[in-house]
């Protein structure tokens, strides 16, 4: 496997593909047993309120702030990927081997339409409308969300325009367990772990934001 930093965008990308274009020089070099576990985005509990995922679905459900139509990304529960390398630290494997952990791919449109489902919102999901989601505009669109000083699309859902028609094809068949939690469980596992509660909106020591029914009432009056 390549890992070339110069092949992706963002300092994020870029450190990730350094730390595996390391590992896998000790692993030529130096004989180092490893090999590569390559999830998707990953979701599920555990992880803080700054996570990117987790700042997505806190826009979305405290502040309305609407997604894009357009855009799609690959999950997969964190507890997936736990249990694939604890399937790859029990088995002989070629070292430098790299796994692909795929999860589910989801529309924007279908993302947030279990969201709403698993949250009781019964209502569809309300998009941004392509001016503010379309690129040519972006200068515009990003100087009146920045005087205004409200949460801006384009910056909040930026996981879903990047790279939007990638499906990643799992290599892992028969090497370890197929992923066995399906994505609205997943999903609502996630905002639960976040909040504490069966709803997002509530935060320890402080009042509501926005319940799953004002959130259902706001999106059917819009």
């Amino acid at each position: 496997m390549n890992f070339n930093r110069n092949q992706v965008d963002g300092e994020y990308a870029k450190s990730k593909a350094d730390a595996a274009a390391y590992i896998m020089e000790r692993v030529t070099l130096n004989r180092l047993n490893a090999v590569m576990v390559l999830p998707t985005f990953i979701i599920g509990p555990g992880y803080s309120e700054d996570y990117e995922i987790n700042k997505i679905i806190t826009s979305y459900l405290k502040n309305g702030t609407l997604p894009p139509k357009e855009g799609g990304h690959a999950f997969v529960d964190v507890r997936d990927v736990a249990k694939a390398m604890l399937a790859l630290a029990d088995k002989s494997v070629d070292p430098g081997s790299g796994y692909i952990i795929s999860g589910e791919y989801k529309t924007s449109t279908e993302f947030f339409a279990d969201i709403n489902e698993t949250q009781g919102i019964d209502a569809p999901v309300k998009t941004a409308s392509n001016f503010v989601m379309s690129q040519s505009r972006a200068k515009f669109v990003d100087f009146y969300y920045r005087i205004t000083h409200k949460e801006n699309p384009r910056e909040v859902y930026t996981l879903f325009r990047d790279n939007p028609g990638t499906k990643f094809e799992s290599n892992s068949s028969g090497v370890i367990p197929e992923s066995t939690l399906d994505f609205k469980s997943s999903i609502s596992d996630t905002i639960n772990g976040v909040s504490g509660t069966s709803q997002v909106a509530m935060t320890s020591g402080s009042e509501p934001k926005m319940s799953a029914v004002a959130m259902s009432a706001k999106l059917k009056n819009e």
